[in-house]
């Protein structure tokens, strides 16, 4: 669809092929859209780093010469259902405490250090990717970048050191609130990897 590639885990395919025995044959949308997906679907064996090779005939399709894009969806809505009811949660817990003002001063000064972040990693990848395709390109580069790089590295100092002891704290609570997110990402890659391994034993 679109000239996209869509890649499943074997047991994500088999359950998105019961679904389309499910779709009504007597549709003829249904018939096509059933044909399309059956009659291009390859297995691809990956190497234990995920690689693999893309057969020649689903490259054409999609136009494949040298780079690519690889989009991620989470779940048939493409958004993080866990991560988002965890949100709904705690910030229903915030407004019921009338602390709801902490939550957002907490958000903030993360969030406008990963702008900070994003704004040098637009620097760095134009550096080390100078003729990497860009369907969109930062205009009066890198005067931009730079004057954003400043505003926010501003708010983000000021924060953490010149606002008041309070301000001071909750910044570094935010910190905090940001870190936990390391552990708990290690932990999901392991189970992944875990799991993975697990299916590898299972082939062999």
């Amino acid at each position: 669809l679109d000239g996209c590639l869509y890649a499943y885990p074997i047991d994500e395919w088999q359950k998105f092929e019961e679904k389309l025995k499910n779709l009504p044959l007597t549709n003829r949308d249904a018939r096509a859209f059933v044909r399309f997906f059956v009659a291009g679907a390859t297995e691809v064996e990956t190497d234990k780093q995920g690689r693999g090779l893309i057969p020649a005939n689903l490259r054409e399709y999609a136009g494949i010469e040298k780079e690519i894009v690889t989009i991620g969806a989470l779940n048939k809505n493409n958004v993080p259902a866990n991560a988002t009811l965890v949100m709904a949660v705690v910030g229903c817990l915030y407004a019921m405490s009338g602390q709801f003002n902490l939550l957002t001063d907490l958000s903030m000064f993360a969030i406008w250090s990963f702008y900070v972040l994003t704004f040098i990693g637009v620097i760095i990848l134009r550096k080390k990717q100078p003729d990497l395709h860009r369907p969109y390109r930062v205009p009066m580069y890198p005067v931009i970048p730079c004057i954003a790089i400043a505003g926010g590295l501003f708010v983000v100092i000021n924060q953490l050191l010149f606002a008041g002891m309070t301000n001071t704290l909750i910044s570094l609570g935010g910190v905090l609130v940001t870190l936990i997110g390391i552990p708990l990402y290690n932990v999901a890659q392991k189970q992944a990897a875990k799991e993975e391994s697990t299916k590898e034993e299972k082939i062999a």
